[in-house]
Formats: structure tokens, sequence, C-alpha cells
């Protein structure tokens, strides 16, 4: 299983998405931002959870973070 760390600002809000194995396997010298993936999917807080749990299925990831107004 593959475990992820999301990166997110000082007002809370979501930049971006690194796996621990891409975190641990990159170069000591290299920053987080650097790393990290920003094309993250994300789901509103109000998405019904039957619509969540289609997008699981159709793109196969195994987290998804779910964000508000203030943090999208």
């Amino acid at each position: 299983m593959t475990y992820y760390a999301y990166v997110l600002d000082s007002q809370q809000r979501l930049l971006g998405v690194v796996s621990f194995r891409e975190l641990i396997s990159a170069r000591g010298d290299r920053r987080v931002s650097e790393v990290m993936k920003t094309d993250v999917r994300t789901v509103d807080e109000e998405v019904d959870q039957e619509a969540v749990a289609r997008l699981f299925r159709e793109t196969g990831l195994m987290a998804i973070p779910v964000v508000d107004a203030r943090s999208g």
C-alpha cells in the first residue's frame, strides 16, 4: 500500500501530495515542493458519498483529499 503526505500552506490550503516512497527516495537536498505532485484530485466536502465511491472506482486511487471552499 502506498502512503501519502498532503502538503498544505500556512492557511491550510492544499498545495500538493507526495508519496512516502518518493519522499524517502528523493535526494537529500531536494525540497518537498520539488518532489510533490500539484495535480491533486480532490472532492468538495459537499459531494455525495456515491459520487466519491464512483471516483475511487474510476481512478483507482487509494485516497482522495476532501476539501472545503477555503482549502480547495
